[in-house]
């Protein structure tokens, strides 16, 4: 049995007032902990009881915002959408300040970076560091407590070790991470926040899928159901409300990040009914509860929230406490409908927007004078036909993997993985790239055999937008140069077909017993989840999802080895491969 100590702790001196904070240190990935706490914590001891006015407390939470502090426009540099976040923080607890029955908690689920042109400023070591723009904006901002997400270890454990002590101001947790020695004393498995006389436990998980493993970084992330089973009873013991921050995703059937071991819907489920009073969810960017609380997002009697992605929302959830805590109101804020904090903004959003505009400035090259580059024809026409851009990235993540060291066969890239085009003739600029690959997806190795190859060509090629039906996104895949083959088009979808099939020259058929490698993203048909939950019992598709199988994340961005193809060949050019070569046709 592992024993936590708790300590006092130093909340945000921007976050919630009348705060004191306290911190449990120590390993609590044991089934069985306990809490040791020193007498002189007296505050930990209830310290308030209901007479005749209950108490409520309100949560506002975001996640996933992946540093999209600003979305950036090429002719109007960037749109606010932190800086409207923090106009409703400041708002909500403008409102409760004054009131000894009311209080504001202010959370982030994770995932506070990878994905926008900020994660520049963090470098590549300490030496390089400049700033972590989620971590310093957020303490500004006045968030309270935050939990490791998946892409936090991007950054590998000594980065994002430097990032924490320089930048953060409040408290970031995860129950079920092993220590490690380089992340020693910059997390910890739970909060106790005493708030205007209320304790409020908040304890932290971490999704053990898509975290990426960095060379002298190594961390692990175990089980969390059995982490908050033995952490539960002492972090209930000193709490009057008990919040659970996860980064887990919604639950193992969810389509749009992987989520392994448990989901919080399983986590609800393998807990005592009503063992903890609010889930506040990520990881799978769902925007759950919109209007209200939905009955299917309380499960075994524990209320599941989560607040989309990329700030689109900020969730907020009502806890009224009197003799026992209930859940009052749930929904969601949409962020484009607040008003900018002006003053935040120009005070700390537009000195980092101004570290980076040179990068969005920088001129890679010339695209090539097609239109075969442009959105109409690699976003809307690339789902019944070959795409010349695509061509150039599958082709690109083939060359590049293989010049990384892996051995891989061919590429395949989602059709909706690029959204948006490029300008035929046009000078490229790299905020024009940004627009085009605004994901920080990684590139991952999979395996197939000869004849499940077949099968997996045979099931994209029903996923082909047929004349006259709507476009929907069925997850149609383009290959890179050395998958060719043909699509015979059917007004009856499931009778579809997929002839002459060769790898590298030789037809499939010939090498149905070998077993080939291939290259995709750590993004794969997400947005095709929907049509195949719906049409996967009438149809025979071939369902293969990265996520559910041995596949291998190699830490490669794919828009690296994009931008090291462009600087190459001086810009998005027939040469570099951006050309349509007749590896599909459709008939």
């Amino acid at each position: 049995m592992k024993t936590l100590r708790v300590k006092r702790g130093i909340p945000n001196p921007n976050g919630a007032q009348r705060t004191h904070l306290f911190l449990l240190e120590g390993d609590a990935t044991e089934d069985q902990v306990s809490i040791d706490v020193s007498p002189d914590l007296e505050l930990l001891s209830p310290a308030w009881h209901y007479e005749n006015r209950p108490f409520r407390l309100k949560i506002l939470h975001f996640n996933d915002l992946h540093g999209h502090v600003s979305r950036i426009r090429r002719t109007s540099g960037n749109v606010p959408i932190f800086s409207k976040i923090v106009s409703h923080i400041k708002e909500t607890r403008a409102k409760c300040e004054s009131n000894d029955y009311s209080a504001v908690l202010v959370l982030s689920g994770g995932d506070d970076i990878i994905g926008s042109s900020f994660d520049t400023l963090v470098g590549d070591c300490p030496a390089s560091y400049d700033i972590h723009v989620g971590y310093h904006l957020y303490s500004k901002a006045g968030i309270d407590a935050g939990v490791f997400g998946n892409h936090e270890f991007d950054l590998g454990a000594n980065l994002l070790a430097h990032a924490i002590r320089t930048d953060a101001r409040f408290p970031l947790l995860s129950a079920n991470l092993k220590p490690t020695e380089a992340l020693q004393g910059c997390y910890y498995p739970a909060a106790i926040f005493l708030i205007k006389g209320i304790r409020v436990g908040v304890i932290g998980l971490t999704t053990p899928s898509g975290i990426r493993r960095r060379k002298n970084s190594d961390v692990e992330v175990v089980d969390p159901v059995s982490v908050v089973k033995g952490l539960l009873p002492g972090v209930r013991s000193m709490s009057d409300i008990v919040i659970i921050l996860s980064h887990l995703g919604r639950n193992l059937g969810s389509s749009t990040a992987p989520v392994r071991l448990a989901g919080d819907v399983e986590l609800a489920e393998s807990l005592p009914y009503g063992a903890v009073d609010l889930i506040i969810g990520a990881h799978t960017h769902d925007a759950l509860n919109e209007d209200k609380l939905e009955l299917n997002n309380v499960v075994n009697g524990i209320p599941i929230v989560q607040a989309g992605y990329g700030g689109r929302y900020v969730g907020e959830v009502d806890i009224v406490l009197r003799d026992e805590p209930t859940v009052a109101d749930v929904h969601l804020n949409f962020t484009a409908e607040m008003p900018v904090d002006e003053e935040f903004e120009r005070e700390y959003v537009a000195p980092l927007f101004e570290k980076v505009r040179p990068m969005f400035e920088q001129k890679l090259g010339r695209v090539v004078d097609s239109w075969e580059v442009t959105k109409d024809a690699c976003c809307d026409d690339c789902a019944f036909n070959e795409s010349a851009l695509h061509n150039f990235i599958t082709d690109t993540m083939v060359s590049r993997s293989k010049a990384a060291g892996f051995d891989v066969d061919f590429a395949a890239l989602d059709s909706s993985a690029l959204r948006a085009g490029l300008t035929p003739g046009s000078e490229l600029r790299y905020i024009d790239w940004l627009r085009v690959m605004p994901y920080a997806d990684t590139l991952v190795i999979c395996s197939l055999t000869g004849e499940q190859l077949r099968d997996f060509i045979e099931d994209n090629a029903r996923r082909v937008d047929i004349s006259g039906e709507p476009h929907k996104e069925r997850g149609f895949l383009q290959f890179s140069q050395e998958i060719r083959y043909r699509i015979e088009i059917n007004a009856n979808r499931s009778k579809i077909r997929a002839l002459d099939i060769t790898v590298a020259g030789i037809p499939i058929e010939k090498q149905l017993d070998k077993t080939f490698h291939f290259v995709g993203t750590s993004f794969f048909r997400g947005f095709a989840y929907t049509w195949e939950k719906q049409t996967s019992i009438s149809m025979d598709l071939f369902l293969f999802h990265p996520k559910t199988e041995a596949c291998h994340d190699t830490g490669l961005f794919v828009r690296d080895l994009m931008l090291a193809q462009i600087e190459q060949f001086g810009g998005v050019t027939r040469e570099g491969g951006a050309k349509k070569d007749g590896r599909l046709i459709v008939f």
